[in-house]
């Protein structure tokens, strides 16, 4: 009687301790969640992933916007909103004693697509100091003076190609004194981010852009077109102010601008 005894009280401990484990855990000792709450937790995961995603996404496209297109088309820029840009606030010859003189010295034609120089002198023929920008040390050719043509490709100059010092300059033109500029233009029509062709072409292969023949133009940049031969305006501008020789006014701001209109024949 004593072993069914012990026997039937092994069998009710055993029993018991299946019902206490009917319950199960998870590897961190917590319950389980039910089904439903399960679902609901996993979810809440998806959700999380797609947002995560579209935020990748986002990101993405923000940097997509940062990039510069391959493919661009010829673009003649607008002559108005160049000069307006540079001259805006200035007043035209307030200073009558100097004077600007733009020319192309070479005695030969000028062709379709090829390169030609023109030539600019500015000369302080009046007895006042005047003072421009020229910025950084590094340039030859200054900031206060800038070329535009609405038909004609302007080539950027070889010193604006490389990298600038920092050193900030303002210059002044005595009474008597010039000065004596070459700017490169081409026998091309405008071509969009012509500039950043010709600054790529320099930092790569240390080429300059006004030294290439038309054909190594046009396999450096294969959309650009010739123009078609005929009369062409190119438009000469100055920016500075009368210092007067006083170093407190060598730094103001510009007031004035001399403008000089070259017209070339293309055969």
């Amino acid at each position: 009687m004593r072993k069914i005894i012990s026997v039937f009280a092994l069998i009710t401990v055993f029993v018991f301790l299946l019902a206490g484990c009917g319950e199960a855990q998870s590897p961190a000792g917590q319950p389980i969640a039910p089904e439903e709450t399960q679902g609901e937790a996993e979810e809440a995961t998806e959700v999380e992933e797609v947002e995560e995603t579209t935020e990748h996404e986002d990101l993405r496209g923000e940097d997509m916007d940062t990039c510069v297109p391959i493919d661009v088309e010829p673009m003649t820029p607008e002559m108005p909103t160049l000069t307006d840009d540079f001259t805006a606030g200035l007043t035209e010859n307030e200073y009558h004693g100097l004077e600007m003189t733009v020319a192309v010295l070479e005695r030969m034609a000028i062709l379709s697509g090829s390169v030609f120089r023109v030539n600019i002198v500015i000369q302080n023929n009046g007895d006042e100091t005047i003072a421009f920008t020229h910025g950084s040390g590094s340039f030859s050719i200054p900031d206060a003076l800038r070329v535009f043509s609405a038909d004609l490709q302007v080539i950027p100059p070889e010193d604006r190609m490389g990298i600038a010092t920092t050193d900030f300059q303002v210059k002044e033109l005595l009474p008597g004194e010039s000065l004596q500029f070459d700017w490169y233009v081409l026998a091309a029509e405008p071509y969009a981010n012509f500039d950043m062709a010709t600054m790529d072409l320099f930092m790569q292969d240390q080429v300059a852009m006004a030294d290439l023949s038309w054909g190594e133009i046009q396999e450096a940049i294969p959309g650009i077109v010739e123009v078609a031969p005929g009369s062409y305006d190119i438009n000469v501008y100055f920016r500075y102010h009368i210092s007067g020789g006083d170093e407190m006014a060598l730094f103001g701001e510009d007031t004035s601008y001399i403008r000089s209109v070259l017209t070339v024949g293309i055969e």
